[in-house]
């Protein structure tokens, strides 16, 4: 469905942009929850408003069409379920109860949601001809609307705002070679490491002044990198402090996993070791750091023994597993081994182990390895 706002002509950083078919894209979706998270309970103290997470799911299917925000969404992201910041100050007297009456107005209830794009190209000085004949689709979605009621001519307003930041700080751009060049740009780097099969990846990460953004993982981009398809069915996380280590853990024969992991608070030291005894690099390990700065992932497949050790403070650590979790197949090598020869950037001090770690882990000569 096209809005009535017409085409225009923006000039933005010495560039002349072409703005034409105003969208509105809809779908209805699921609202899972509402919440204010400790973050947001911070901004809206500083700032005398009260905003609130919501977060959703799109549930009816999707045509495809250019209308169809679930195709919007789909093309931008893998994932089901998303959230978006809403204002909710009009809806009681504290937070307290603007929360409860959002949540009693939402939550596990259906709402359709509204936003809106525009195809905008870039124009040569002479303000007539398209550069290289470029034309994409710049859209919202971050600040849709919920319900029925819709601010058409506000969405225009707030999107040639976020346009022209974008262009400025150039974050967008045009034609269908610099498209081309954007699309490589914001794909992840895949880092091949001295053992066969262990990746570091590295996210295309974009800054602004509300923050960053990046793309965490998409399957089909992660499997031709890798070289194969590997299917993961689980995703765990944990809270550690400092020193603290876990591992060298690893589950034996078929019940061993492939992992994805990476840290999003803190940073730590993680180590993949080689247990494949056909491998050229048998008994070698790999060592990375990995941080809520760097935003390293790093892929270690089946085989493998895995640890880390926590550097700061706090760490939190989350991790994509392609098999269940099987106790009775569960091993664990010595986080010291001679053999292996880690060189753990800590004072052995300061190590601080589970039970289970402490009084189970073997010594590489005794532990079980893969043919």
């Amino acid at each position: 469905m096209e809005g009535n706002t017409p085409y225009m002509l923006l000039h933005v950083s010495k560039k002349y942009l072409h703005l034409q078919k105003m969208k509105k894209k809809q779908g209805k979706a699921l609202v899972s929850a509402i919440e204010i998270h400790e973050a947001l309970a911070d901004f809206n103290a500083e700032n005398n408003v009260t905003r609130a997470r919501l977060v959703f799911t799109f549930n009816t299917p999707t045509d495809g069409g250019e209308d169809d925000i679930t195709s919007a969404l789909a093309a931008r992201s893998g994932n089901q379920t998303y959230s978006v910041i809403i204002d909710i100050t009009d809806m009681g007297a504290n937070d307290a109860a603007r929360l409860k009456a959002a949540q009693a107005a939402y939550e596990g209830k259906q709402a359709t949601f509204t936003v809106f794009s525009w195809d905008v190209s870039e124009l040569n000085s002479d303000g007539e001809t398209t550069v290289n004949n470029g034309v994409r689709e710049y859209i919202s979605l971050s600040d849709p609307y919920i319900g029925a009621n819709v601010d058409e001519e506000r969405s225009r307003t707030r999107m040639i705002n976020r346009l022209a930041r974008d262009i400025e700080t150039g974050t967008l751009e045009f034609g269908p070679i610099v498209q081309e060049q954007h699309q490589r740009g914001s794909k992840m780097e895949y880092i091949k490491t001295e053992i066969e099969g262990v990746w570091v990846i590295e996210p295309k990460v974009f800054n602004d002044q509300r923050g960053y953004f990046f793309e965490a993982f998409k399957q089909a981009e992660f499997d031709e990198h890798i070289g194969h398809h590997v299917e993961f069915i689980q995703d765990n996380e944990s809270k550690s402090s400092f020193g603290v280590l876990r591992g060298l853990h690893y589950q034996k024969g078929e019940h061993s996993q492939a992992k994805l992991v990476r840290v999003i608070k803190g940073k730590v030291i993680d180590v993949a070791v080689d247990l494949r005894k056909s491998s050229p690099t048998f008994g070698k390990y790999v060592l990375v750091e990995l941080s809520e700065d760097n935003k390293r992932q790093f892929f270690i497949p089946r085989g493998f023994a895995h640890g880390f050790l926590v550097l700061s403070d706090e760490a939190i650590f989350t991790y994509k597993v392609d098999n269940v979790y099987a106790p009775q197949s569960e091993a664990s090598i010595r986080w010291n081994d001679e053999h292996v020869g880690i060189k753990w950037a800590i004072d052995p001090k300061d190590v601080l182990l589970s039970e289970k770690d402490n009084a189970k882990s073997l010594s590489w000569e005794a532990a079980e390895k893969f043919e």
